[in-house]
């Protein structure tokens, strides 16, 4: 309650924060390691070698001692105990991987997989456009109401991660394919567990995350592109955007990203298909 009301954590946050501590609570357990005050920088160490063992990644291992630093503090706080051990622990080493993108060829043949002659089709479309065209996170895309959309301005307002809003211009194409879905495709999904969700799954229900994942990678294998989850399409607008000269600050403001450190991920992506045209075209680069 503490991280969802007081941080403003994001569900999905919250549900890997509470998987990750029960993990925990098992080892403790299976170590009858009962109280707070027992547990140790050794006791987290520990765990997290056995998470290791397992294979678990080591962001997987980072965000872990994440929730377990919170944890910690929530009871710092509440003097519970007198000191949290999780600040000695030294987090994994992740290498943060480049993010993937399509090409911008790819990702036109993606957009016009769909069939638009019928209501799934022309759903999908809709989805792909208004994800492609505002660079939005895919829980963003499925939550999105009929009232966060301003056809005549062409802009979504989106809640983000932390509950942050924020304004997000899209391309008329975008606005066109949502119009037509809302008016002629939304309907016949209509019933009571729709609420005021601009996308709907088979029954009414608001579409969700799993859902649109499982979409998006079906029409990419049948397009034959590589792997494709709504996540790299968010990066495709991203690195479109910057390939095509686009600001770093204003493509920061859309994505909703809180550093302009993780936005500049996305110009080593172009740096490196840079260096690997340089390599091959240029005369002295294999001297």
């Amino acid at each position: 309650a503490h991280l969802r009301v007081e941080k403003g954590y994001a569900f999905n946050t919250l549900e890997a924060y509470q998987r990750d501590l029960a993990s925990f609570f098992d080892f403790l357990a299976l170590s009858k390691l009962t109280k707070l005050t027992e547990i140790s920088e050794s006791v987290i160490e520990q765990h997290l070698q056995k998470m290791a063992q397992k294979g678990r990644s080591p962001k997987t291992r980072s965000r872990f001692l994440s929730a377990i630093r919170g944890f910690m503090n929530f009871f710092l706080h509440e003097r519970a105990v007198d000191f949290n051990p999780a600040l000695e622990v030294m987090a994994p080493k992740c290498e943060k991987p480049l993010p993937k993108a399509l090409s911008v060829e790819q990702m036109l043949k993606l957009l016009n997989l769909p069939d638009v002659s019928t209501v799934v089709g022309l759903r999908n479309k809709a989805m792909l456009e208004t994800l492609y065209a505002g660079g939005l996170r895919v829980t963003e895309l499925c939550r999105l109401t009929i009232g966060q959309i301003h056809m005549a301005d062409a802009f979504l307002r989106v809640r983000g991660k932390g509950s942050k809003d924020r304004l997000i211009p899209i391309s008329q194409s975008a606005v066109n394919y949502l119009k037509t879905w809302l008016e002629k495709g939304r309907p016949q999904f209509v019933s009571s567990m729709s609420g005021d969700y601009a996308f709907l799954k088979d029954g009414g229900a608001p579409m969700e995350r799993s859902n649109f994942y499982n979409i998006v990678c079906g029409m990419a294998r049948s397009a034959g592109l590589p792997h494709t989850s709504p996540h790299v399409l968010r990066h495709s607008f991203a690195t479109h955007l910057l390939k095509g000269g686009a600001d770093l600050r204003a493509v920061q403001m859309m994505l909703g990203h809180a550093s302009l450190t993780t936005t500049e991920g996305y110009l080593k992506v172009e740096d490196q298909r840079l260096q690997a045209v340089h390599k091959q075209f240029h005369p002295r680069a294999k001297v």
